[in-house]
């Protein structure tokens, strides 16, 4: 988990392609503001954050999660939209999928809609089988009441460091920031605005950590920019998450209909949500492709005239149609976007 990885690229290079100009629109996240995990005095963050790389048809994009159980991970629900395989990676820089583990199933919540001006219900569950490094483990969920309106949260993601900046892409960073917002009927919080700290491109579905006596706990899962700051760079500070520890009953009976229960899930009244899953809304497990057959590209695929020196695969543009932080590979100019 600790040995440093160089990043490749058809994993984890955020683009500007030719009609394509970044903005704090569609799958974009990052940590901002903050530091490498690896080179922090805290790298707890290390134990229980993963990295998702996702296959919807001919579309690649990475996501981040966290490991709630010995083979359970949540992340965000809009990282799973029309998804047909799903792999993981970790480690403190992410090269690409691991083979040591294989995703068994993924499921985002029916009840999510993919409407940017309503983040609800933006929570997804991945299923998955194999041997972890020593080193990681899962986290605990935080309780009802353990997070409040001021409370200290440590992100982490596997995003930029900056909007525009491709080259801090892959490298797991945490950022602390404290909550401005805790709404447990929506089940989301928001961070404070302005701080530039926070999330954007490739932290799509990571942890918000709250620090209870020492040990971390997970509260939420990046779902996207603020409210009313859907044009606001990311590198200014602001994001919604979803609150994951109030969706415990949906996660556990979703879970075990995936043939992987985890009993350390509280039965909430989020479980009466299991009986509304579509089996078309989202495919229950991925295909039995290798990760060694993970997509690649040569440079001269993904260089363009905005800087011929360097390449570029990845955009996001003016629409929204999943309403996240991933990012997304463009293969013929015009975005698409998780």
């Amino acid at each position: 988990m600790g040995v440093a990885r160089s990043v490749i690229l058809f994993g984890l290079v955020f683009g500007a392609a030719v009609n394509c100009r970044p903005t704090m629109r569609g799958s974009e996240t990052k940590v901002v503001g903050g530091e490498e995990v690896e080179k922090s005095a805290d790298k707890r963050a290390f134990n229980s954050t993963v990295a998702l790389y996702i296959l919807a048809g001919t579309e690649k994009s990475t996501c981040t999660g966290t490991l709630i159980g010995p083979s359970h991970i949540v992340t965000a629900a809009h990282c799973l939209k029309g998804a047909s395989a799903v792999y993981i990676g970790w480690g403190a820089h992410f090269t690409g999928p691991e083979a040591a583990v294989t995703v068994t199933g993924f499921t985002g919540h029916p009840q999510w809609v993919g409407d940017t001006s309503n983040r609800a219900f933006d929570i997804g569950i991945v299923s998955f089988k194999g041997a972890l490094p020593s080193n990681m483990r899962p986290v605990a969920l935080a309780g009802r009441d353990e997070v409040k309106v001021g409370s200290e949260l440590l992100l982490a993601g596997y995003g930029l460091a900056a909007q525009e900046d491709p080259e801090t892409a892959g490298t797991l960073r945490q950022v602390k920031v404290k909550a401005a917002t805790v709404d447990s009927q929506a089940r989301t919080l928001t961070i404070e605005a302005g701080t530039k700290r926070g999330g954007c491109n490739g932290d799509s579905g990571g942890p918000a950590y709250i620090d209870v006596g020492g040990s971390l706990k997970v509260v939420g899962a990046t779902s996207g920019p603020a409210a009313g700051m859907e044009n606001v760079r990311c590198d200014e500070g602001h994001g919604t998450w979803t609150m994951v520890n109030l969706y415990q009953g949906w996660m556990k009976c979703t879970f075990a209909a995936q043939g992987n229960p985890l009993a350390s899930l509280a039965d909430d009244h989020s479980g009466s949500e299991c009986a509304k899953a579509s089996p078309s809304a989202s495919p229950s497990a991925s295909p039995s492709a290798s990760p060694s057959a993970s997509p690649s590209a040569s440079k001269d695929q993904w260089c363009d005239s905005y800087k011929p020196d360097r390449c570029f695969p990845y955009c996001t543009n003016g629409s929204n149609t999943g309403g996240g932080f991933g990012y997304q590979q463009d293969l013929g100019g015009s975005c698409k976007v998780k």
